[in-house]
């Protein structure tokens, strides 16, 4: 680089959050070997680990300002389109809605095959543009229809699937980046809602406001009786933009999963709930939250079988059964264990099309107390409660490996100033311990016959006893040790009591 002229080393570590890469830290020295030592490494890293921290956290409180947005902006036009008598009334209320978007903005509604511009507006600035477009646009509907089929789109001019007509819009209006929202009726495509922006590229954060406006829309136009259901997911949506809040500052999921509970409680009645999360891994289901009888619970890993909630996982679809749940369950091939709910209804919690877990509500006494109603809302609480826990779980994962990076920066620098083998053994093991929550650790070393691992430092009282005794392990002999030393190859067991390499020490 001719700005650096004077670099003579340099190291580039990456920081990220689970697997994706968000960036490079990258440090030059005048120097040569200023990276030689492994402790600068790690040093370098475990600063890598705390910007990608912080990077998620900022995300995180960004997300949550922008429910609350959402909140404001729907709110209001709920109660404007509440008294709504008619779909033009409906589309004007609309227009004088979305006149406050921060984005050049167009609605537009499909009438035979056309586009008809029913409101524009370019707060940004650049009015001047909107003249630009026709009153009425030819277009194949069935093209645009295939487009939206799975909801808002964002797009910009150089994406080859964008169809023509919405490039010719984009080009008219000079936008870098457009998101065009359907509004269905019955069905079938209604109306289009253009957000665009210049200079920029638009994201899924910024136009979900205005994906919930069109849910508004849609609804209204079905049916007017809908706007007690709208102001019900709007309470929804304030609570659990609350409890996201609440979690990006704390951390607590069990106290999301208690809050959570009381908002369920609050909206749609007191039923047992259960929270189950989805390991792809290991594919295994386990129950951090269950609330039944007044009691919460918890329920340790278990394999993918045949339940119900397995049923989410491999569907990716909501499920509800409120009569004979029993036979319906049967016909479905699930197995219920326990006595069976009287109505039952779950739905998976989806990220990127990935299932991580399923939220289920029961009524164990009553049939029927649930319907179609029920299910749309609860479909859109499981969606928010998707997003708060993998946001936890990448927070969490983040955490940990910054731990992980910091104790072994520790370590290192306890290795490179530590002239005392036997002081650095004893501090190596107490932090792996204390810092991993493990219950013990040990360090053997091989005496020079190459025959035995011997124990040389190892926590707790049963290490104590072990020292004291000599403990030592046969190279090659039927245990973890033994395998490790013979091998010289690391060794996982994630089941002692189903391995038979494992050794029971008493």
């Amino acid at each position: 680089n001719e700005l650096l002229p004077e670099t003579r080393s340099e190291a580039s570590v990456p920081f990220s959050i689970s697997n994706l890469v968000l960036g490079v830290l990258d440090v030059q020295s005048t120097q040569p070997g200023a990276f030689s030592g492994a402790e600068t490494i790690v040093m370098l890293q475990t600063l890598a680990s705390q910007i990608a921290s912080a990077i998620q956290t900022m995300e995180l409180v960004e997300s949550s300002h922008v429910n609350f947005d959402e909140l404001e902006r729907l709110y209001r036009a709920s109660r404007l389109i509440a008294g709504a008598k008619s779909e033009v009334e409906i589309f004007k209320i609309s227009g004088q809605t979305l006149k406050e978007a921060p984005y050049p903005i167009v609605l537009f509604q499909q009438k035979d095959n056309r586009l008809e511009i029913n409101f524009s507006a370019d707060s940004t600035g650049d009015a001047l543009s909107m003249d630009r477009l026709p009153l009425s646009i030819d277009t194949g509907i069935e093209e645009l229809n295939d487009y939206l089929n799975q909801g808002p789109v964002i797009t910009s001019l150089h994406k080859y699937d964008t169809p023509q007509v919405f490039k010719e819009i984009m080009t008219m209006l000079e936008l870098d980046s457009a998101a065009f929202l359907p509004i269905r009726k019955l069905d079938a495509l209604s109306a289009i809602i253009l957000l665009g922006a210049r200079k920029r590229m638009l994201s899924a954060a910024s136009i979900q406001p205005y994906t919930n406006f069109t849910d508004f829309i849609t609804i209204s136009l079905e049916k007017v009786d809908a706007v007690n259901l709208i102001e019900k997911h709007l309470h929804e949506v304030e609570s659990l933009a609350i409890i996201n809040e609440l979690i990006a500052s704390t951390s607590d999921i069990q106290t999301f999963f208690k809050s959570l509970l009381e908002k369920i409680h609050q909206i749609m009645g007191k039923y047992s709930m259960i929270v189950a999360l989805y390991d792809e891994k290991n594919n295994t289901i386990s129950i951090p939250f269950s609330f039944e009888n007044e009691q919460i619970s918890s329920i340790e890993s278990f394999p993918v079988g045949e339940g119900l909630t397995s049923i989410l996982m491999q569907t990716h679809q909501p499920l509800m059964i409120v009569e004979d749940t029993e036979r319906k369950a049967a016909a479905l091939g699930a197995k219920l264990s326990g006595k069976p709910a009287r109505s039952w209804m779950g739905a998976p919690m989806m990220v990127q099309n990935n299932p991580i877990g399923a939220l289920i509500i029961q009524d164990m006494d009553r049939e029927h107390a649930f319907n179609e109603a029920d299910l749309s809302l609860f479909t859109s609480i499981t969606s928010q409660v998707a997003g708060v826990i993998n946001n936890a779980r990448l927070l969490d994962e983040s955490q940990r490996r910054a731990i992980q990076l910091e104790t072994a920066a520790e370590i290192a620098r306890d290795i490179s100033g530590s002239l005392n083998l036997d002081e650095l053994l004893i501090k190596a093991v107490n932090f792996i311990c204390e810092r991993f929550a493990f219950y013990h650790a040990s360090i053997f070393l091989l005496d020079l016959p190459r025959e035995f691992a011997v124990i040389r430092e190892a926590t707790g009282e049963a290490g104590a006893q072990m020292k004291r005794a000599g403990h030592k392990i046969g190279i090659g002999s039927k245990s973890i040790v033994g395998f490790v030393t013979s091998r010289g190859e690391s060794l996982v067991v994630n089941d002692t009591s189903k391995d038979a390499t494992h050794f029971a020490n008493p």
